[in-house]
């Protein structure tokens, strides 16, 4: 017995697989790539922006897309719209490994559309705010030129490193109660 499948049917079968794992592209590849990328001994927190997660959303969609629209064209017309799209795809994947924020022992860096890096010294002041309903802790880091970074995750471990930080270059830590 002979199996027969015409070519054109893998472009759907892709389309198929690329969107049952697209969630898994979508929430995971970003974040292990952006902990490959930046996570060494010196780094504490790596925290991957929402705009990320569009982005890789966007480039497997363009993969979809692709796949979907190859079934129908001929053959010269697949491979262009193909390879345009992956170009795109790969582009919207680029784009967003950009934004991230880094938090170690080198000081803060700050990467949305362009590279802000803050050095322990350039901290101002340090408010952890405590809810007294929730029991959720959150920490807000004041810069000199007055850029905030609000941290909600990790506070725990982030304060215990803080608490070093504080007596090494002596900037303030406030505690307010809601």
């Amino acid at each position: 017995m002979q199996i027969n499948y015409e070519k054109k049917h893998f472009f759907i079968v892709a389309a198929i697989v690329m969107a049952l794992l697209s969630p898994l592209v979508i929430w995971f590849l970003p974040y292990l790539l952006h902990r490959n990328i930046y996570a060494d001994g010196t780094v504490w927190v790596i925290k991957t922006h929402a705009i990320t997660y569009r982005y890789y959303g966007i480039a497997v969609v363009l993969l979809v897309v692709a796949a979907v629209i190859s079934y129908f064209l001929k053959p010269t017309f697949r491979l262009i719209i193909c390879i345009a799209c992956a170009a795109l795809a790969a582009f919207f994947m680029y784009a967003g490994l950009k934004p991230i924020t880094t938090i170690g022992e080198a000081g803060v860096t700050l990467v949305t559309s362009e590279k802000v890096e803050y050095s322990w010294n350039d901290v101002d002041e340090i408010v952890l705010t405590l809810n007294d309903q929730t029991k959720e802790q959150t920490l807000e880091i004041i810069f000199d030129d007055n850029n905030t970074l609000l941290i909600d995750e990790e506070t725990e471990n982030l304060l215990t490193r803080f608490m070093q930080l504080i007596k090494e270059y002596d900037f303030p830590l406030t505690t307010v109660i809601e």
